[in-house]
């Protein structure tokens, strides 16, 4: 299932918007369960992340990792949970850009959701419980270049 997500920042110049969006810290403020997620590698963090959609239900152990990094131009933000027998893996980009005076974020990433069968064979279930899911990541997207918005603007004493 394809994710497209698109963002524009009026006060924010692109250093800042490199600098939140690979703050782990902020970005685990939006993913993970609040108590953050734990560096284990290079680029590479580990944490729960809460999910309430059928038929996903409780916290994921998930991990979270970065990679293709061009700063200041674009990475790549790897996503792997699991509990049980259930598996989700998202995989996308984010690109920075600079566009008639602002700075803008497009991110381009799938998702996909599967069951780990008999003999370890993947059984997707994208289909039925990825369009919630979907909506949930595009939320979590949005919730994120808010609160980048809010902090640049703040830094920048501009009332946005």
């Amino acid at each position: 299932m394809k994710i497209k997500s698109k963002h524009e920042f009026n006060c924010c110049d692109p250093d800042q918007v490199w600098e939140k969006l690979t703050d782990i810290d902020l970005l685990s403020s939006i993913i993970s369960d609040r108590k953050g997620l734990n560096k284990v590698g290079k680029n590479k963090y580990r944490g729960k992340l809460p999910v309430k959609r059928n038929p996903i239900n409780g916290k994921l152990d998930t991990t979270f990792t970065l990679k293709d990094i061009k700063e200041p131009k674009r990475f790549s933000l790897n996503v792997r949970g699991k509990k049980d027998k259930i598996r989700v893996s998202n995989r996308g980009t984010f690109s920075l850009g600079k566009y008639e005076g602002t700075t803008t974020v497009n991110y381009k990433g799938s998702l996909k959701i599967y069951f780990k069968g008999p003999l370890g064979a993947h059984i997707d279930v994208s289909a039925v419980a990825g369009k919630k899911a979907k909506r949930s990541l595009e939320k979590a997207l949005a919730s994120l270049f808010r609160k980048i918005d809010r902090q640049c603007c703040k830094e920048n004493n501009d009332a946005h």
